[in-house]
């Protein structure tokens, strides 16, 4: 059965592709002159076919050599985390366990595949005491602190995510730590503060970093989107893609910009090329969404079913971060008590905002809007600028001021712009 659904899957998105390539960097709008365009496209980036290659046949000559078992662990993750092919993922886990059975004297770098494989599948409390454990041991560790960061980040505890991420910043200055640094603050509210240091971080940049390159500006253009700068959004999403053309979530950021634009069948297509290059099923579930809004309803209920067939079993499996996707199609699907028992699951792993919101609206449609508005404040009390957050605040609760916070986020966001 699962073969057969994602052959469909398949099937829609070349449908989708044949009507239009991946989208790649337009140079009217990053034009010379525009401030944050990408300096090294002239230079290509790293390779990592080729790294595979190399470590691949390195390792055949020595295949029980704990070094290059993690070296092509490392390669195998990297490839996965700029492809969104999560096949690499297993890869680069079945190397990283063998390489821990060889015991060797420094265990560090198959540890952090490990935790970056947590961290993939959204196991944060998981990757985050891997990362400890590694702190522990060498606290100069760069990769350990910024992985500590980041999992205290998505499991909502935000003010701890800040500290660590600042005194990255301060002891390891350059694009990685400002790049993690931006994140937590703008997951805090504090976009103001977040702007000036991936501006600085964009300025510094070298060649060969093209996947921090790209999500510095694919940061600040997804910031700019969320406060109605459509301009500026698109600006910075098309210099993303001049330092990573076949990036799938600039491809996904690019896609809302679109949709906010009255560009549905753009929106439509980069959704599709990003599903092609990920498999990702809740890029179908925006897909539906699309049809759905152009009246094709029986076409999206079955789109909708269908990324329901997939995310089952990788819930089931507990992979890769799935169970909120899942959610969501449940409340797409009418069915908001399935959605509300798996965030309620979810929340005894994770408190973020995004956790938080879908609990509101799950909670509202089963007729508890006191327990949704509940919800709904923990999301806002993250203090993330997301207009639809303050939105449903303004129209669950109308007399409490939340109107002038959404106008001084976004002041053209209205309803409309709402998910249904």
């Amino acid at each position: 059965m699962k073969q057969s659904v994602l052959s469909l899957a398949m099937a829609w998105c070349l449908v989708g592709c044949q009507q239009a390539k991946p989208p790649v960097s337009n140079g009217a709008v990053t034009a010379t002159g525009f401030q944050f365009a990408y300096r090294f496209r002239e230079i290509p980036p790293v390779d990592l076919d080729n790294e595979i290659r190399f470590y691949r046949e390195k390792l055949k000559l020595v295949p029980a050599d704990a070094a290059v078992q993690v070296a092509l662990a490392q390669a195998y993750l990297s490839k996965a985390q700029s492809s969104g092919d999560v096949s690499y993922f297993g890869e680069a886990e079945k190397l990283a366990r063998s390489a821990l059975k060889l015991k060797p004297r420094n265990p560090k770098g198959a540890h952090m595949v490990l935790a970056s494989l947590a961290e993939a599948r959204h196991d944060f409390a998981d990757s985050f005491t891997i990362a400890r454990s590694i702190h522990e041991q060498d606290a100069g560790d760069f990769d350990a602190r910024a992985m500590m960061s980041n999992s205290l980040m998505e499991l909502g505890r935000l003010p701890e995510a800040l500290v660590l991420s600042t005194a990255l910043v301060q002891d390891m200055p350059g694009t990685a730590s400002a790049l993690q640094a931006a994140r937590v603050l703008i997951a805090s509210g504090r976009d103001a503060q977040a702007r000036p240091l991936i501006e600085a971080a964009i300025r510094q940049e070298q060649p060969q970093e093209n996947k921090a390159s790209a999500r510095l500006r694919s940061l600040l253009g997804e910031t700019e989107l969320r406060h109605g700068n459509l301009e500026e959004a698109e600006k910075l999403l098309q210099a993303s893609l001049e330092a990573s053309p076949e990036n799938p979530q600039t491809w996904e950021i690019l896609a809302r910009l679109k949709l906010r634009q009255g560009q549905g069948a753009e929106a439509e297509k980069l959704y599709l090329a990003a599903f092609a290059k990920t498999q990702h099923p809740l890029l179908l579930r925006e897909v539906a969404m699309i049809k759905l809004a152009r009246g094709e309803e029986a076409e999206s209920g079955v789109i909708l079913e269908q990324a329901e067939t997939l995310l089952k079993p990788e819930v089931a499996r507990g992979s890769y971060g799935h169970a909120r996707d899942l959610a969501r199609v449940y409340l797409d699907l009418k069915r908001p008590r399935e959605a509300l028992k798996l965030l309620q699951q979810e929340e005894k792993q994770r408190q973020d905002w995004r956790l938080y919101e879908l609990k509101a609206i799950a909670l509202d449609r089963c007729k508890d809007r006191d327990g949704a508005l509940q919800a709904l404040k923990k999301a806002l009390a993250s203090g993330i600028q997301e207009p639809s957050l303050y939105q449903r605040a303004v129209l669950w609760e109308p007399a409490a001021g939340w109107q002038e916070k959404l106008k001084a986020i976004d002041s053209s966001y209205t309803p409309s712009l709402l998910e249904p």
